[in-house]
């Protein structure tokens, strides 16, 4: 099949999708604490983040969310080593909301490719560590008005040598 029928074919699906479903458009702020090993690896330290999200809502109180999360975590220096930790996310979760209606409580579960980097300064050489695996996310969050929402999201992501890389991220978002 050739790559324009292949274009085409997908510029079908998503024009679809917008046929069939609201779309909404927002922006996030996160603050993050660390679990599991990540708690370990921060030494406790609490990432602030923000991130960008799309809903695709259906009928019934269901949507779809893909998003794009950017959480930083403060450096930690000891004995001339400096250590600065972030993940990135690119996610999509499903929303159901309780009262069938795109107000209120909702559920959420998702899944995202996540990114860990570590940049590492020792006496001014610096290196830098990354590992991408796949997470799970599970969380709901209450839509106050059409526009404001606040969330918390439970993360979960298992990386090489049974590293497990956790995380509860409060959030407070804006839809357009």
């Amino acid at each position: 099949m050739s790559i324009f029928l292949r274009l085409a074919a997908l510029g079908l699906g998503v024009a679809s999708i917008g046929a069939c479903a609201d779309l909404k458009y927002g922006l996030q702020g996160t603050f993050s604490l660390p679990l599991d090993d990540l708690k370990t690896v921060t030494e406790s330290g609490q990432g602030l983040g923000a991130g960008a999200f799309m809903d695709i809502r259906f009928r019934d109180g269901q949507a779809l969310r893909p998003r794009v999360d950017f959480i930083q975590y403060p450096s930690r220096s000891t004995g001339g080593e400096t250590r600065q930790w972030s993940c990135q996310t690119i996610g999509v979760d499903y929303l159901y909301f309780t009262q069938g209606r795109f107000q209120g409580p909702y559920l959420a579960a998702g899944l995202g490719s996540r990114y860990y980097e570590v940049k590492v300064d020792i006496n001014g050489r610096s290196n830098t560590g990354s590992n991408r695996k796949i997470g799970l996310t599970l969380g709901g969050g209450y839509v106050f008005t059409p526009h404001f929402e606040v969330n918390a999201r439970y993360t979960r992501t298992s990386m090489d040598g049974g590293i497990q890389m956790g995380s509860v991220d409060l959030g407070a978002a804006y839809t357009f």
